[in-house]
């Protein structure tokens, strides 16, 4: 199983799919028609193209909305279907769901993930959080600093390269209070799929954020390991804020 994604694997994806036999889900045939396939029971696909295929949807796919729920699903220009997963853990994915894109479920304000290319942290986005070392003295640190600087509700966060949400993940602020911008759809993709509440997502590059995108003011401007040049620090510091830690 490959530890990256690459754009040749939605293809594949993409060629493999109609090939395959997929079953009609009789339970929801009126209210949410859709097909499914199976590992172990479909043919034409091995456990790990399961896997596969599950990385592939979530780096590729965008956020959407079925009702209260919100998931990521696949859909490409040219197919009528789209793909989704279930499973907390993509690499156990044993099932994959596809339906028509003629129907929409509940209000669809789920964020936007696309940012119109590939990004460098595209590749490993879906496996950024397992692969990733921990930092617990450095995350216990900027815990306190935040916290110490707002001690009372959660601060209206702009979060600079925000990645997977390493700063909804350590509690530093609530989904509908923050506002995460990174130029990787597969990142933010995963920052959704652990943070579904989450509704402010900027998915381009800071420099090339406008800034009337942005809100008038925040609490707490945070950029975390984010390779910030001369010029994106000046960016940073037009932002009207209470606070800014670039760490």
């Amino acid at each position: 199983m490959p530890k990256s994604v690459s754009p040749d694997d939605l293809m594949w994806w993409l060629t493999l799919a109609p090939t395959l036999r997929w079953t009609f889900a009789k339970t929801y045939a009126d209210s949410a028609p859709h097909d499914y396939i199976v590992a172990g029971r479909t043919a034409g696909i091995t456990r790990d193209e399961f896997r596969r295929a599950a990385h592939v949807i979530h780096t590729f796919g965008e956020p959407g909305r079925f009702w209260r729920s919100t998931n990521i699903y696949l859909a490409h220009p040219g197919t009528p279907h789209r793909w989704w997963t279930m499973d907390a853990d993509l690499d156990d994915t044993d099932l994959i769901n596809r339906a028509v894109n003629d129907r929409v479920y509940g209000l669809q304000d789920a964020p936007r993930t696309f940012s119109g290319g590939w990004a460098e942290y595209d590749a490993i986005g879906t496996r950024y959080d397992a692969q990733r070392a921990p930092e617990p003295d450095f995350d216990a640190a900027l815990v306190d600093q935040v916290r110490t600087a707002f001690p009372g509700a959660a601060p209206r966060v702009l979060d600079i390269g925000c990645g997977t949400g390493r700063a909804l993940d350590l509690g530093l602020t609530a989904p509908d209070r923050y506002t995460g911008i990174d130029p990787s759809q597969a990142m933010l993709n995963a920052l959704v799929r652990k943070h579904p509440a989450t509704r402010r997502l900027i998915p381009a590059r800071w420099e090339d954020v406008p800034m009337s995108l942005l809100a008038p003011s925040y609490d707490l401007v945070l950029a975390v390991d984010v390779p910030l040049t001369a010029a994106d620090r000046e960016r940073v510091a037009m932002v009207p804020a209470a606070l800014t830690l670039i760490v």
